[in-house]
C-alpha cells in the first residue's frame, strides 16, 4: 500500500481509481484512509454486507451530506431553505425510510417510467439532430447534460423554459453537497438555494390548486394521506432528484461512450447489433460506475474482513471496486458488451437500491439507440480528460468527438400490399430486436394486444412497450407453424423461442393480424402468460 496509497481526493487517483481499488481488494479490503476519517470497503461481499445491514451501518452519514446546502441559506432567511431536519430518503433508516420509499415509489411505477419513453426519444432525437451533420460534438455538454435535464423536467412537470435554471440549480446543489465551496461562492450558493426553494414552493402550491399527473402532483396528492410527505420532504426529494437524476445519468452516458471508444471492437458489435445496447449499458455501469461510493455510519464497533471499524466511523462502500472484484466477475478489467452482469452494484443494493434505476436505464438505452447510428468512425478530440470534482462521482466534464456524419440508418419495413408477406417479414424482423423497426410496421393508430394484458395503442406507445418487455432478452427467433389468411386478416400459429441470459422459453402463440394498406392495424397474441413468466422470472 505504500506505493499505491488510496486517497479519493488525489487528482491522480481520480484520473483512474481502478488500480488503487485492486490493491485495496488484495491487501487492505477494509482500509482507513489517512487524514479523512473514512473507512473504505472494497470487496464485493463486504460491500454487500455494509449495504444490507442498516442496523450496524446507518445512512445517517448520507443524511448529514444532503443537509449541507441548508447551511448556506442567506443569513436571516433560513426559511429560504427546507427544514434541515426533514427526512431525506437517501439519508433515512427504517422506519422513516420505509415510509418515505413507500410514498415516493408511487411516482416511479413501471408504467409511469415506460410512458416517458416516447418523450425521451423525442428529446434525444432532437439533441442528436443539432450536431449529427456537423461531424463533431461534446457528448457531455451537447447530449449527456441536456437529455436528463429535459427528462427530469418532464417528469416533474416543469416548464421547458426553466431547463437552464434546472442545470444551474443542479450544479449549485452538487457543489454544496459533495465539494467544499470557497468563501466567495457561499453567497451565490445560498441565493441559488433560496431561488430553487421558492420555485418548488410555487409548483407545490400550483399542484394543490390544480392537480396534475406529474411527479410533484403525485407527491402533493400523497400529502393528504396519514403519515405522508410534508412540504419540506417534498422539496428535499425534488432537490435530491435534481442532483441524482441529472448528473448520474450524464456520467453514465459519458463513461459508457468512453468505454466504447477505448474498445472499438465492442463499439462495432453494438452498432451492428443494437439489441446489445441494454447489456452494454449494464456492462458500462459495472466497468466504470457513475457513483463510485456513498457513505454509511457505523452504529457500533464492527468487525469486517478482520478489521474493527469503530463506532461512529464514516464508512465508504466502494461500489466501483466491488464491480471489478475478480472473485465475482471473470476478467473484471475487460469491457465486454455481451457480459450482461447481474451482480454489479452501480445502483446500490437492498433498502437503498436506486429508486431511479429504471429511469436511468431507459434514458441511457434511448440515448445510445439514437446516438450510435449517427456516429461513423468516432474518435476523441482531446487526449486528456478533466474529471468531475464531486467526491463520490466519476465522469468527464467534457468529451469532444469527431465522427463521419451518417444518416439515420434504422430500417423501416417495405410495405407490401400482400398481407401474408407483411406478417412473415414482421415475424422475421423480431430476431433483430429493433423496436423502432418493429413499430414501423404498424399504422399510426395501430393496436398491439397481448391478450392476457391490456392493449397498447399508437405507434409510439407500441415502440415503447416492445422496448420495455424485450429489454432483458438476448435473442429471439419466431418459427411459423401455420399461416392462414382471408382478405386483410392473417392468423399465424408460431413458436417464439426467446432467451434472456441463461433463461429461456419456447412459447406456443396464436397471433391474429388485421392489416390496412400494407401495415398492421391490429395485432392480438393469444398465449399462456404463466408459461412465459415462470420460465423467464
Amino acid at each position: 500500500m505504500r506505493q499505491l496509497a488510496y486517497d479519493p481526493l488525489d487528482p491522480i487517483v481520480r484520473q483512474d481509481p481502478y488500480p488503487y481499488y485492486a490493491v485495496l481488494r488484495r491487501e487492505a479490503p477494509v482500509h482507513e484512509v489517512p487524514g479523512l476519517g473514512i473507512w473504505a470497503v472494497s470487496r464485493h461481499a463486504d460491500v454487500l454486507t455494509v449495504l444490507r445491514d442498516h442496523e450496524r451501518f446507518s445512512s445517517a452519514a448520507m443524511a448529514a451530506v444532503v443537509r449541507r446546502p441548508a447551511a448556506y441559506a442567506p443569513a436571516g432567511n433560513e426559511e429560504g431553505a427546507p427544514d434541515p431536519m426533514a427526512a431525506a430518503i437517501i439519508g433515512a433508516d427504517p422506519p422513516a425510510h420505509t415510509r418515505l420509499r413507500t410514498i415516493v415509489s408511487r411516482a416511479f411505477t413501471p408504467r409511469r417510467i415506460a410512458e416517458l419513453e416516447p418523450r425521451i426519444r423525442e428529446i434525444a432525437r432532437g439533441l442528436v439532430a443539432r450536431f449529427a451533420a456537423a461531424g463533431e460534438c461534446d457528448v457531455v455538454g451537447d447530449y449527456g447534460v441536456e437529455l436528463p435535464i429535459a427528462v427530469i423536467a418532464a417528469l416533474l412537470g416543469i416548464d421547458p423554459d426553466r431547463h437552464r435554471d434546472f442545470k444551474r440549480w443542479s450544479d449549485a446543489l452538487m457543489h454544496a453537497v459533495f465539494d467544499t465551496p470557497a468563501p466567495e461562492e457561499l453567497e451565490e450558493i445560498g441565493q441559488t438555494l433560496e431561488e430553487v426553494n421558492a420555485y418548488v414552493e410555487e409548483v407545490i402550491a400550483a399542484r394543490h390548486a390544480r392537480p396534475a399527473d406529474d411527479l410533484i402532483g403525485t407527491l402533493v396528492r400523497a400529502e393528504s394521506l396519514d403519515g405522508a410527505l410534508s412540504a419540506d420532504e417534498v422539496k428535499i426529494f425534488v432537490f435530491t432528484l435534481l442532483v441524482a437524476g441529472n448528473v448520474t445519468t450524464t456520467h453514465l452516458i459519458a463513461n459508457a461512450t468512453l468505454a466504447l471508444l477505448a474498445h472499438p471492437d465492442e463499439l462495432a458489435r453494438v452498432q451492428h447489433a443494437p439489441q446489445l445496447i441494454p447489456p452494454m449499458i449494464e456492462e458500462a455501469l459495472r466497468y466504470d460506475a457513475p457513483v463510485q461510493f456513498l457513505f454509511r455510519t457505523a452504529t457500533s464497533d464492527v468487525d469486517l474482513a478482520g478489521v474493527t471499524i469503530p463506532q461512529g466511523a464514516m464508512v465508504a462502500p466502494l461500489f466501483a471496486s466491488a464491480n471489478r472484484d475478480e472473485r465475482v466477475f471473470a476478467d473484471p478489467d475487460r469491457f465486454d458488451v455481451t457480459r450482461n452482469p447481474k451482480d454489479h452494484l452501480a445502483f446500490g443494493h437492498g433498502l437503498h437500491f436506486c429508486l431511479g434505476a429504471a429511469l436511468a436505464r431507459l434514458e441511457a438505452r434511448v440515448a445510445f439507440e439514437e446516438l450510435l447510428p449517427r456516429l461513423g468512425s468516432p474518435t476523441r478530440v482531446d487526449d486528456q480528460l478533466t474529471w468531475t470534482n464531486a467526491l463520490t462521482m466519476r465522469g468527464p466534464t467534457a468529451l469532444r468527438l469527431r465522427f463521419q456524419p451518417t444518416s439515420d440508418r434504422r430500417p423501416t419495413p417495405l410495405c407490401s400490399r400482400d398481407p401474408e408477406s407483411v406478417v412473415r417479414r414482421f415475424i422475421e424482423a423480431w430476431s433483430r430486436l429493433d423496436a423502432a423497426e418493429l413499430a414501423a410496421y404498424f399504422t399510426e393508430d395501430g393496436t398491439y394486444h397481448n391478450v392476457p394484458l391490456a392493449p397498447v395503442r399508437g405507434r409510439a406507445s407500441i415502440e415503447a412497450m416492445i422496448r420495455a418487455f424485450t429489454s432483458s432478452w438476448t435473442e429471439t427467433r419466431w418459427d411459423i407453424v401455420t399461416l392462414l389468411s382471408s382478405g386483410d386478416v392473417v392468423v399465424a400459429e408460431r413458436i417464439d423461442r426467446t432467451r434472456a441470459g441463461d433463461r429461456g422459453v419456447d412459447l406456443p402463440i396464436v397471433g391474429v393480424f388485421e392489416l390496412e394498406r400494407g401495415r398492421i392495424k391490429a395485432w392480438r397474441d393469444y398465449f399462456n402468460l404463466s408459461t412465459y413468466t415462470e420460465a423467464m422470472a
